[in-house]
């Protein structure tokens, strides 16, 4: 039940799955201010409401995903 009680942020974040292994959010800024570079790994450690003003680490998805590929998984973040 982590995102009872919210604010509704949701329609400028698009949360798309989650690493289960560590509790942590994937999704992308839909502000569209971020350009190509939109998609982010938010740690389940912050607060959901501040991920979109807090996040440092913005990227492609594209990239993200062949990195995670090509290190079978272990390398998960952006």
């Amino acid at each position: 039940m982590f995102f009872l009680n919210m604010k509704n942020i949701f329609p400028d974040l698009l949360i798309i799955g989650s690493i289960t292994g560590r509790g942590d959010f994937l999704g992308f800024d839909l502000k569209g201010a971020r350009g190509c570079n939109s998609f982010s790994v938010f740690s389940h450690d912050e607060d959901p409401e501040k991920w979109l003003e807090t996040n440092s680490s913005w990227g492609k998805f594209s990239s993200w995903l062949l990195k995670l590929v090509k290190t079978d998984g272990e390398q998960d973040f952006i």
